[in-house]
């Protein structure tokens, strides 16, 4: 599952535009691995221009919880399914008006951004942290509606005793990001369901876009953990070694899930950014140990 940590904890996402493709400049050269020289190419060699795949949308980095970072091939198509998911699940409206807790170029943040905005909302951009009094101000002031968080998010709403301040307006709460502690989860759900309000947690990863699972606000509080349902649009299904689907609770298995927003593949090379891949939309996220305690099926 997707880790992040916002960017005051010194850990950003990078949001890259794919223009043109520059080679090295110098190479090494020698006899038996053992370097000997730098045999340099003409500048005219080194930057070239290049045809990339109609279908890409932009580039974007995991969060290098597995292993080194990588970047991801999304489309239009992936970007645009996922938005329409999201703000089907979310309910959303021309009403709502989101304050940014989380980086644009941070998949979590920009599936905040692209939703909203399909939904023809107004978006309260600002700089400011959660730590910021200026930052609930600002959410006051502009009657902010909803706001979304990692883990570390809720961690410090509690510390600052979020649940105690007055904020009539703000009607939805959404996580995701990584896994939430369930009695963390309990607590604001069970905030929620006292206050009128909704608390939706969500399942996603850079490869999917965003988002692949939430969990319906009105199972909040009895199914404390789960990782909820597919997004409108997508399914999960859980596979054995042998490939064959599992429906037996208690089994180990690989999840997979299938959907239009599943990524084009990885940027490895500039090769890879002039083809489509991965057209199957399948994606296997995670081996879970077991599929009735994470997936809730309806």
């Amino acid at each position: 599952m997707e880790e992040y940590r916002p960017k005051y904890l010194a850990r950003r996402k990078k949001y890259i535009a794919p223009i043109r493709i520059i080679s090295p400049p110098c190479r090494p050269s020698g006899t038996n691995g053992a370097i000997s020289a730098w045999s340099c190419r003409p500048c005219s060699e080194r930057s070239r221009e290049v045809k990339l795949y109609e279908e890409l949308a932009l580039l974007l980095t995991t969060s290098g919880s597995t292993g080194s970072r990588s970047f991801v091939r999304l489309s239009y198509k992936n970007l645009s399914s996922n938005a329409a998911s999201i703000a089907s699940y979310l309910e959303l409206t021309r009403s709502e008006r989101p304050v940014t807790t989380l980086p644009m170029n941070y998949t979590y943040g920009l599936s905040v951004i692209n939703s909203h905005a399909l939904a023809g909302a107004a978006v309260l951009l600002t700089e400011k942290t959660v730590f910021d009094r200026e930052f609930w101000e600002f959410a006051s002031a502009e009657k902010a509606t909803s706001l979304a968080g990692v883990p570390y998010t809720y961690e410090m709403l509690k510390k600052l005793k979020f649940m105690e301040m007055e904020l009539p307006n703000l009607k939805t709460m959404t996580q995701a990001g990584g896994k939430l502690s369930v009695s963390l989860h309990r607590e604001f759900a069970e905030y929620a369901a006292g206050h009128g309000k909704r608390f939706i947690v969500m399942y996603g990863q850079t490869e999917a876009t965003a988002r692949m699972g939430y969990l319906p606000a009105g199972e909040a509080l009895n199914r404390c953990g789960s990782m909820g349902i597919a997004i409108p649009g997508g399914k999960f299904r859980l596979t054995g070694e042998d490939g064959r689907e599992i429906k037996e609770a208690g089994t180990t298995g690989e999840l997979v899930y299938e959907g239009k927003n599943v990524m084009l593949g990885y940027a490895k090379t500039g090769a890879t950014c002039q083809r489509e891949m991965n057209a199957e939309g399948f994606f296997s996220p995670e081996t879970w140990q077991d599929v009735m305690r994470q997936v809730f099926i309806i």
